[in-house]
């Protein structure tokens, strides 16, 4: 997978799964360990979460059961 160069988030999409939060976790860490992740996934209230994203790997992407990760011309966007 090729790097990156920004990430642009859209929350209204993001179920709180966190599955990119494991991913992230697994390939950079060797572990699932949440508090390890660079995207952050935060509940705001009832199903509504909020995103705090990295500017990494963009390997999340290819995890997302949603397909609400996306990278297209080097931008990886999170829906």
């Amino acid at each position: 997978m090729s790097m990156v160069k920004r990430v642009l988030s859209d929350d209204s999409k993001c179920v709180g799964c966190r599955i990119c939060m494991v991913t992230c976790s697994l390939v950079n860490f060797g572990e699932i360990d949440l508090a390890k992740s660079r995207i952050k996934i935060l509940e705001k209230s009832g199903n509504s979460f909020g995103i705090r994203v990295c500017n990494n790997c963009g390997i999340c992407a290819a995890y997302c059961p949603q397909g609400a990760i996306s990278i297209v011309n080097k931008t990886l966007y999170i829906d």
